[in-house]
């Protein structure tokens, strides 16, 4: 399985030295993190989807989701999304930190104080912590209210083209949807192919002389996380 985060992100306030740890210790604590809180935020389905992908190449609505995008709900509001790989740094850095008690007492260094005096036990404890709530924190604020934005999405087709047997949906808006998916109109469900984004998709409809103008149509991107608790509990 592909890492989200790399030995890299650990710098500033989640810094750890990797002389300590050594690269092959750090990514089996990144893959074994990210397995979990994938699973335990998105559940099996939705995580299951984006291992896969993560080995290829990512829908555009899983990279807004580990990289994080400014986007505007739909009341109005414009919500910064720091993404779920900054939830996955403060997660893991606690788990390392909880399982390397003593080496990272001496492996991390205090970089608020000007002389980096070396950490005591009792701080390196709370300052892991600290990353930890701070991640569920982010994980309530950024992560929480993406997944549920975007848990379904509907707008209004254009005009539509009887192509016999198919049909050419023009549409103002496709964000996170890709060919494969589901579309829904008027109660009868559509896999799509074709799509132009933000402009058409082709969906399959033996019946002729059907017109969709003005007819809404939803989609899911990620219709499955309602299923879950997607939350992060504080210690």
């Amino acid at each position: 399985m592909s890492n989200i985060l790399n030995i890299s992100d650990f710098i500033g306030t989640h810094f750890l030295a990797e002389t300590v740890y050594g690269a092959g210790k750090f990514n089996d604590y990144i893959t074994e993190c990210q397995e979990e809180t994938l699973r335990e935020i998105l559940g099996d389905e939705i995580a299951n989807d984006l291992e896969i992908q993560l080995e290829t190449v990512l829908d555009q609505k899983y990279t807004d989701l580990i990289e994080g995008i400014i986007y505007t709900n739909s009341r109005g509001i414009i919500i910064k999304n720091k993404g779920l790989k900054s939830v996955l740094l403060g997660l893991t850095f606690h788990k390392i930190v909880a399982d390397n008690f003593q080496s990272t007492s001496t492996g991390m260094l205090n970089q608020f104080n000007e002389n980096s005096k070396r950490l005591t036990p009792d701080q390196v404890a709370q300052f892991a912590n600290q990353r930890y709530n701070k991640a569920s924190v982010l994980n309530d604020k950024d992560i929480f209210p993406f997944l549920d934005e975007y848990r379904q999405s509907s707008d209004t087709i254009d005009s539509s083209v009887d192509n016999t047997g198919t049909y050419t949906i023009n549409v103002p808006n496709t964000l996170y949807l890709v060919d494969g998916d589901t579309v829904t109109i008027e109660g009868t469900e559509y896999v799509i192919s074709g799509l132009v984004v933000d402009t058409s998709f082709v969906i399959t409809e033996a019946t002729t002389g059907l017109e969709f103008s003005s007819k809404d149509y939803v989609w899911e991107p990620f219709k499955d996380i309602s299923k879950f608790n997607y939350r992060i509990s504080w210690l």
